[in-house]
């Protein structure tokens, strides 16, 4: 079951340190585009906010909806698999993300709606 998420700042520290599984993009009959991003949440971060909102598990997707912008730096040099190092939100609408990861790739993309869901 998808959540939306209202606090998007959640994202800037629940997702540090978090493996980076997938990046999807998807379109809709009417042409708008959602970006879904598979993580598993660091085990050291405490879960308790997402444990609220009813996901138990540490692999999470987060659906941006209503993305209006995509731009990826995906660097494939990495020995392991890619790590959130920060996640910047802006205060605009639509809100803009800026994801850093560890290997240098960046992610930047605004979107209108945030939504969670657990990857059971």
């Amino acid at each position: 079951m998808a959540i939306r998420l209202d606090d998007i700042h959640l994202l800037m520290w629940l997702w540090h340190d978090a493996e980076l599984f997938l990046i999807e993009i998807l379109w809709s009959d009417d042409g708008k585009m959602t970006v879904r991003l598979r993580c598993e949440i660091n085990p050291e971060e405490d879960r308790q906010m997402l444990i609220n909102l009813g996901i138990q598990g540490p692999l999470v997707d987060v659906e941006f909806r209503g993305a209006t912008h995509l731009q990826t730096n995906m660097l494939g040099i990495c020995s392991l698999r890619e790590v959130i190092l920060d996640w910047n939100v802006s205060n605009s609408e639509p809100v803009h993300h800026h994801i850093g990861c560890s290997c240098g790739s960046t992610i930047d993309l605004n979107s209108e709606q945030v939504w969670l869901s657990e990857v059971k």
